[in-house]
């Protein structure tokens, strides 16, 4: 039998002698009213300073968008659910035209990100051709 020894361990041991050793081991161990609770652990202030929300973190939970059907996030739901708000911005434009500058800056945004999105699919397909 062959004896594999690493650092001290030794890794050649049945379970009967690592069972009965932590018995052993257990003996060793400090008592515990010796050890201060949990609740005793002061806090670690340099943490709790640099921890603090900022702006940035207010923003960005405030702005985040709430999703409830994840399903969205789809590729295909999200083309198809970025297309129907389109074309329901171009709906109200022609309806309010008080608004229409709104509408008008909303609409690019979505055909640029839906642009964006045609350019990121097209270097995918590059890369997966090599």
């Amino acid at each position: 039998m062959v004896d594999i020894r690493i650092g001290g361990f030794n890794f050649n041991q049945g379970i009967d002698r690592i069972i009965n050793q932590s018995e052993d081991l257990s003996k060793k161990l400090p008592q515990t009213s010796s050890l201060p609770p949990a609740e005793d652990v002061g806090m670690d202030r340099l943490a709790s300073v640099l921890n603090k929300p900022g702006i940035k973190d207010i923003l960005e939970a405030e702005l985040k968008p709430v999703i409830n059907d994840r399903g969205l996030l789809a590729p295909g739901a999200f083309k198809q659910a970025l297309g129907d708000a389109i074309s329901e911005l171009e709906k109200l434009r022609t309806e309010d035209s008080q608004n229409e500058k709104a509408y008008r800056a909303a609409i690019r945004v979505l055909n640029e990100n839906r642009e964006i999105e045609g350019m990121l699919q097209n270097y995918v397909r590059a890369l997966f051709k090599g």
